[in-house]
């Protein structure tokens, strides 16, 4: 079955999100491709500056990133330009995780002021939530001892299990199987990753890519105009 318009050719992803690929990602691409069997996916899994550069190049056609909301200041938009059209898809708060055995594992809220003291496990530079996590600890009025930088979710949920540090992670990272974690929430500054999708308007959209820019808008946008 194809739509009309649709015949064939590739889209090539860049993406940044790797707890969608955890998540509902895979099922949303192969459904595609069973409904368009002449269609080819290129997927490129990497950091949201990668993917907008990427983008900017002409080296992918879509991009699924996260923006970040420090209280009200938005982070990586700098690195958008101007030809770059940003499409939200929804928000989700940063969450505190810690392993079973810390010393805040029974709290329910916390302060980012309380961590002052605390070993991080973050992402590698140049990933959203650690220029959050800097510009966050920076308005509180102390810099993240940051002891380990991990390259993808899995390893940092795996660190933070075994006590080796704590991490501000999407509360969608829990969303799938990990080793045993406490989940706590954050009191202030609110932080919170915007979910986005992007796209490069001075170049041209072919059919297929419209359609799964499409596909994607429907699925991954909450019912809801909160984007909560």
């Amino acid at each position: 079955m194809t739509h009309a318009g649709v015949q064939g050719g590739s889209v090539r992803i860049g993406c940044a999100l790797q707890t969608l690929v955890e998540g509902r990602l895979p099922g949303l691409l192969a459904s595609f491709m069973a409904r368009h069997p002449r269609i080819r996916i290129v997927f490129r899994e990497v950091h949201t500056r990668q993917v907008l550069e990427l983008l900017r190049r002409g080296e992918v056609d879509l991009g699924l990133i996260h923006l970040g909301r420090v209280g009200t200041t938005l982070v990586g938009m700098r690195s958008a330009g101007q030809t770059i059209a940003l499409a939200r898809l929804y928000t989700e708060p940063l969450i505190l995780i810690v392993g079973p055995e810390h010393r805040l594992a029974e709290r329910t809220v916390v302060e980012l002021d309380d961590l002052r003291e605390e070993t991080f496990v973050t992402f590698r530079a140049g990933a959203t939530v650690r220029k959050m996590l800097g510009l966050a600890t920076r308005r509180v009025g102390f810099a993240p001892r940051i002891g380990f930088s991990a390259p993808n979710m899995g390893t940092v949920r795996a660190l933070v299990s075994a006590g080796l540090g704590i991490a501000l992670v999407p509360r969608s990272a829990l969303d799938v199987p990990s080793p045993p974690l406490r989940a706590i929430a954050l009191g202030s500054p609110r932080l919170e990753r915007v979910v986005t999708l992007a796209r490069n308007t001075a170049r041209y959209e072919a059919p297929a890519v419209k359609e799964i820019r499409k596909l994607l808008s429907d699925a991954l946008r909450p019912a809801s105009s909160s984007g909560s």
